[in-house]
């Protein structure tokens, strides 16, 4: 992982990081952290662990060189270990790891080896897509292979998949095919939960707490509400931003006052560092118009957060004023649609729907807010952007970054 700050959503004995959805990118040869929730002294027990190659079989195993165990709640202890691979090469790999008298445990996906270390600064090509709705009825698992097929295609440095993973968190059978598809990407992976993978359940929708579906979606993939790591010379922070709320507007719960604490904290901590821009990530948009086309700096009602927006445009505004670069990714909507920060720093503008088209497009200001359409499905007939499926692809380097919007109509020809 790295040095962001972290929010558990549950304590359970087990693999903590890295995970699939919260991988852990280091340099080939070099050491890195395993953490794991155990029993208490677990250091004295034995620990096999291994790195597996998924694209040829291969198997390196793990030096352990140092543990340390902190005492936690509920009688629990997180071990830090801190292990080698010297003779894995870049690539990526599942984790599998074993104590004494134990089951494997096994995080697919979950360590990137790369040639050189992940904090070098280098041009990076990201791609996006959300709301993936795996589960669902439909040619939506077919879209869905396509657009892993065309990200793969592209080869980018990072996937980040803001949401909606499952077509309902509360079924557990759901994840299971959604591990294996996603497992098929080539790139490393940042995965956060979405409304649908919190799931219906009336303690979840009244708040009460977390219902089955977050629990299914931590047991295949992590349990962080907030995480981060750097890549070539930015910041890639993922938050929560919650269960459905019983409202008509399909918005979700928000970002309570640890949520902003933390996001505040990773934006000053990018900008002692002199990070080169941050990139936000979370399931539900902070801004999203129904309707109209044109620019506006208009709000919106419709499928937002329900606390939380205003506190974190401000913490935005702050970040521009300083200089900083600042994109924020999300999806939920099931249409495409850009804000970008005007050049006073005050209003964010909605882009002209004219631009969401095939050629790239620059973002020229500051802090930009991304909703992507969905992977798998498509949108409200009235939204021009949502129309069929689709993935955002964005290309960071010393220049301004630059946006490139996927969007199919219908699946292609089989073969």
């Amino acid at each position: 992982m790295s040095s962001h700050p972290r929010r558990l959503g549950r304590l359970q004995p087990g693999l903590l990081a890295p995970r699939f959805g919260a991988p852990l990118l280091a340099r080939a040869g070099s050491r890195f952290t395993v953490e794991s929730i155990e029993a208490p002294e677990p250091a004295a027990a034995p620990v096999e662990a291994a790195l597996l190659s998924a694209a040829d079989a291969q198997h390196f195993p793990l030096s352990v060189l140092t543990t340390t165990s902190t005492k936690m709640e509920q009688g629990l202890c997180l071990v830090k270990r801190v292990v080698c691979a010297p003779d894995a090469p870049p690539d990526g790999y599942d984790l599998r790891l074993r104590r004494a008298g134990g089951e494997p445990e096994l995080a697919p996906r979950s360590v990137w080896l790369r040639k050189e270390a992940p904090t070098t600064p280098g041009a990076l090509q990201l791609a996006h897509l959300t709301d993936l709705h795996v589960g669902s009825r439909g040619r939506a698992g077919d879209r869905l292979l396509h657009v892993i097929a065309e990200i793969n295609a592209r080869e980018p440095d990072l996937v980040i998949i803001t949401g909606d993973v499952a077509n309902n968190g509360d079924r557990a059978h759901h994840y299971p095919n959604a591990v294996r598809i996603l497992s098929t990407l080539r790139a490393p992976s940042l995965i956060v939960a979405g409304n649908h993978d919190h799931g219906f359940s009336p303690r979840a929708i009244a708040g009460l707490g977390f219902g089955p579906g977050w629990y299914h979606f931590a047991d295949a993939f992590h349990s962080f509400l907030h995480f981060g790591l750097q890549l070539g010379g930015w910041d890639f922070i993922g938050f929560d931003s919650g269960p459905s709320r019983l409202a008509p507007l399909v918005g979700t719960r928000g970002l309570d006052a640890d949520a902003l604490a933390a996001l505040s904290r990773d934006l000053d901590a990018a900008h002692a560092r002199g990070s080169r821009g941050v990139v936000l990530f979370s399931h539900t948009p902070v801004r999203s118009r129904l309707t109209g086309s044109r620019p506006s700096a208009r709000r919106g009602a419709v499928a937002g957060m329900a606390r939380g927006t205003r506190a974190f445009e401000e913490l935005l505004r702050r970040a521009a004023r300083r200089g900083q670069r600042v994109i924020h990714l999300a999806g939920h909507t099931h249409w495409m649609e850009v804000f970008e920060l005007d050049a006073e720093g005050q209003r964010f503008m909605r882009w002209d729907h004219r631009r969401i088209g095939p050629d790239a497009q620059t973002i020229t200001t500051p802090v930009a807010l991304i909703n992507t359409q969905s992977a798998s499905h498509s949108g409200i007939p009235i939204k021009r952007t949502g129309l069929g499926y689709g993935f955002v692809r964005l290309l960071l380097d010393a220049a301004d970054p630059q946006i490139h919007f996927h969007r199919y109509a219908s699946l292609p020809p089989r073969s």
